[in-house]
């Protein structure tokens, strides 16, 4: 489920933490939980799409 465009990031060296500014895709206002993924690898599901067999 996307829910948004991460637009930038900001890092300072005194802080623990990035910021970063978020364009929103959804209505946060309808959401219950968000879990952030930051190493996300595409994997190809062709395999798993069954075909017919002539």
């Amino acid at each position: 489920l996307l829910i948004g465009q991460v637009i930038s990031v900001r890092k300072q060296s005194n802080e623990l933490f990035q910021s970063a500014a978020v364009q929103p895709v959804v209505d946060f206002s309808t959401l219950q939980a968000v879990l952030v993924i930051t190493n996300f690898r595409p994997v190809d599901f062709t395999p798993l799409i069954p075909t017919t067999v002539p």
